[in-house]
């Protein structure tokens, strides 16, 4: 594959004796294993794995028909699903991994794959599909990259699951650090192992009811009344709006707003490049009206359209673009202006 991408004469045979003949043994309080010849991977750890790993599964996405998406040594291939023909086509690019693997010689843990659709009709098209002949365990909800997700698409459960985890840290910090009194302390260590878990991918899942933003305010809530507690107040006299001004913590919900503008900032300005993304991004031309609005505002039907996360975050962005500009500021100014208006 090296020399398919143009690396040839000496240093195609530097890469082939770095690779090659390489043995593996290891030693444990003095003593040493017996070895074991390595007949694939790369070296852990060096400079050169990472590279060279994508150079070798990277062309597996020229072997199927449908979208697909490689993180380290997982794959995911996606279609949207409206028929049975849909359904054979994407088992027909399973087979087709099946075969990329056989002539690479790798194997599938068939044990570790599964799919889900995700869809929010009440009769889905639904189709056994399977890998070596072994039918794939069908899932209802699946963890990507920390952030839950079901079949609906309905961000509930991941809400529910992190102010669990939250709850947890918080209690750890009460129980571990019950003498300490220095508030500087007590709020690194809450925007450390609690705040960062309530606002980990908000874009993907920031909820528009009140009753789980509410959910997730509860929480920092919690911690300021532990913090008054230190300071001699009572748990339901604590002053918890004047302290988290003190504190400087925002509520959480503003919390994601800002990040939710600054994301529409980035995407703006090419530092994510996402075309999909980029191309749901509608500019209103100015007209002779009053308005002054950056973004335009499609007419939608029902609050899940409404409040889905491309419309959602435009709506943010023209309640701000009066006063901080998307466009002249780089992303340091920009913020500085986003939390001079929030604060």
């Amino acid at each position: 594959k090296l020399e398919a991408l143009g690396v040839t004469g000496s240093l195609l045979s530097w890469f082939t004796s770095y690779l090659d003949g390489r043995r593996l043994r290891v030693k444990y309080l003095g003593h040493l294993s017996s070895e074991v010849t390595a007949t694939s991977g790369v070296p852990q750890g060096s400079h050169l794995g990472p590279m060279l790993f994508n150079i070798f599964v990277n062309d597996i996405v020229n072997a199927v028909q449908v979208e697909c998406l490689l993180f380290a040594d997982d794959i995911k291939l996606f279609m949207k699903v409206g028929s049975l023909e849909d359904c054979r086509t994407l088992q027909g690019c399973l087979h087709a991994v099946e075969d990329w693997c056989h002539a690479n010689c790798m194997d599938l843990n068939v044990k570790k794959c599964s799919c889900v659709s995700f869809s929010r009709i009440k009769n889905p098209v639904i189709f056994k599909y399977q890998l070596g002949n072994v039918n794939l365990h069908r899932s209802y909800t699946t963890r990507d990259l920390g952030v839950l997700l079901t079949h609906d698409l309905n961000p509930d459960e991941h809400i529910h699951q992190a102010c669990s985890k939250a709850y947890k840290n918080l209690g750890f910090i009460h129980r571990f650090c019950s003498g300490m009194n220095n508030l500087l302390a007590l709020k690194t260590l809450y925007c450390t192992l609690v705040r960062s878990v309530l606002e980990y991918c908000s874009i993907v899942w920031s909820p528009y009811q009140r009753t789980l933003q509410e959910e997730l305010q509860r929480i920092q809530d919690r911690f300021l009344r532990m913090v008054g507690v230190r300071m001699g107040f009572s748990y339901r006299e604590v002053p918890v709006n004047q302290l988290a001004v003190e504190l400087g913590l925002l509520p959480l919900h503003t919390r994601r707003d800002i990040q939710d503008i600054l994301f529409l900032y980035k995407l703006t300005n090419n530092l994510i490049v996402s075309p999909d993304l980029l191309q749901q991004v509608l500019f209103r031309c100015p007209t002779g009206t009053r308005s002054n609005e950056l973004f335009w505002r499609r007419f939608l039907r029902t609050n899940y359209e409404l409040n889905s996360t491309m419309d959602w975050i435009q709506r943010l962005g023209n309640t701000v673009s009066p006063s901080v500009n998307f466009f002249s500021n780089s992303l340091a100014g920009f913020k500085r202006e986003l939390y001079s208006t929030f604060s």
